[in-house]
């Protein structure tokens, strides 16, 4: 399997100060062309959130999703 390119939108979009920052983009990306569940979609969505500059509001939301099942 190829590795997944971190591309200039990426870079971009996402904070990438450490090379973990990057590692945790990259094993997302693979993730994300392997057949998964909906609930590991939902997973890899939020893993990615985390890199996000605004990361707060993904978080809100999921919380916000969860308190609304129950």
């Amino acid at each position: 399997m190829e590795q997944p390119v971190i591309t200039k939108h990426d870079r971009k979009q996402y904070v990438l100060k450490t090379r973990q920052d990057e590692e945790i983009l990259v094993t997302c990306k693979r993730l994300e062309t392997m057949r998964l569940s909906k609930q590991d979609k939902r997973l890899v969505r939020f893993f990615k959130s985390q890199l996000l500059d605004d990361w707060r509001t993904p978080l809100k939301q999921e919380v916000k999703k969860l308190f609304k099942k129950y």
